[in-house]
């Protein structure tokens, strides 16, 4: 008799890094910026470090199937509805140059099975001008 496997419908956050969130199940979300020198643009992921050790975010239930909403200029919030409730996760997001560089940056879900999803948030980004010494 052939066993059918049951989809996971939930994954637990397993590892936070400054480039990456790495899920149980597989998924992970990192980002992408082109950078040139004399900017910084990026998803604090940071941030959700200090905040896991605070509020113990390894043990917190997202859907697998994440969704991605862009906070306007400050950040993005990752997560979605569950049986009972809903689950969101504030990452803010920085551009810190001089204003001549470009701001792009892309979120990425990277599924167990290796497919993706990109999603742009530079309308998510705080924006910090600074010039240059």
């Amino acid at each position: 008799m052939k066993e059918t496997m049951k989809k996971k419908t939930t994954m637990n956050i397993e590892k936070i890094s400054d480039e990456e969130i790495l899920f149980d199940n597989g998924t992970k979300l990192s980002y992408y910026h082109e950078g040139q020198c004399c900017e910084e643009v990026y998803p604090d992921f940071k941030y959700l470090k200090c905040l896991g050790e605070k509020f113990d975010l390894l043990h917190w239930c997202y859907p697998a199937d994440l969704q991605i909403e862009i906070v306007k200029d400050t950040g993005f919030r990752f997560g979605g509805k569950l049986e009972n409730c809903e689950n969101w996760t504030f990452v803010p997001c920085y551009n810190a140059q001089n204003g001549y560089y470009d701001d792009n940056l892309e979120l990425i879900i990277t599924y167990p099975d290796k497919t993706e999803k990109r999603v742009d948030i530079r309308n998510g980004l705080q924006f910090f001008l600074y010039q240059p010494y």
